[in-house]
């Protein structure tokens, strides 16, 4: 069931992506094909795979067409036919200038995600590092004249906590991630001080897996996945490679992430252990 509250504060870029999603989930529920679905509506070819790959987006019009040839009525077609109508209005440029264009898409994502899952098990969550852990990390393989701006990027991704509600964040890290000496002793005494406070707000949930834990479901895998209550089933799966990043959405996939997910905080500490393991690693690591 998709959501229109609060609709008019997402951006037409989330909204297109869930009107996609809603399209391709009715349609294969139906067992109808995208050149069937055209015929049916009477449009061009590769219309309806146009607006399934967000090639292109929905007219208000044409979505109460689609939807309702779809056979869905009532409130969840007049919720469609506003998620198509909102998808159509002009963007006002990036997020946040200071980062990259291949981030933005993920800016605008957790602009408008309510709850966010982190899986990162080489380095600190993005979001919840600090300005000298982050300078750090961008600092090797970046000219010294663009970490300024790349610092102040990520550290406007934190904004996403400053709004009400705040945007929830499930992160999931490793141990050895705090072996790592980035920056210096005192950048990551800083670090782990600011998730040892940040950990025990009502809005973040952090999760260490332990070393002692070995081998798990996800040792190869570091990935965000965002959640948005306008469309509670429908999920966004982030990768990030060098310089690059890759999107997911279509429900098999987000499902198999989900999974792993939901799998590899079996095997990390709760929620106070792993505060407490991180005062205990500053102690004896960072004093």
């Amino acid at each position: 069931m998709v959501h229109t509250q609060g609709m008019t504060m997402t951006s037409p870029t989330v909204l297109r992506r869930i009107a996609a999603a809603e399209l391709i989930r009715h349609r294969e529920a139906k067992g109808i094909s995208q050149k069937d679905l055209d015929r049916t509506c009477d449009f061009n070819l590769g219309t309806i795979s146009r607006y399934e790959t967000c090639y292109s987006s929905m007219s208000a019009a044409n979505a109460r067409l689609i939807f309702s040839k779809l056979d869905v009525t009532g409130e969840a077609l007049e919720n469609l036919v506003e998620i198509a109508r909102g998808s159509r209005k002009h963007s006002h440029g990036p997020i946040s200038p200071d980062a990259p264009e291949w981030l933005q898409p993920l800016f605008t994502l957790e602009r408008d995600a309510t709850q966010v899952f982190d899986l990162n098990l080489n380095v600190v969550s993005g979001l919840l590092q600090t300005p000298a852990y982050a300078r750090a990390i961008f600092k090797v393989g970046h000219h010294e004249s663009s970490l300024d701006e790349m610092v102040e990027g990520r550290m406007s991704r934190k904004d996403v906590f400053k709004r009400e509600p705040p945007m929830k964040l499930w992160a999931v890290t490793h141990e050895s991630v705090f072996s790592k000496v980035v920056g210096s002793k005192q950048v990551m005494a800083d670090q782990l001080d600011y998730l040892t406070e940040v950990a025990q707000t009502d809005h973040v949930t952090l999760q260490v897996i332990p070393n002692a834990i070995g081998a798990h479901v996800a040792v190869n895998n570091s990935f965000l996945l965002l959640r948005f209550n306008i469309a509670p089933q429908y999920g966004v799966v982030y990768v990030e490679q060098v310089r690059k990043s890759f999107f997911y959405d279509d429900p098999a996939t987000v499902h198999d992430y989900d999974d792993v997910f939901k799998q590899v905080i079996m095997s990390a500490l709760d929620k106070q252990p792993s505060i407490d393991l991180l005062r205990k690693i500053r102690k004896e690591q960072y004093s």
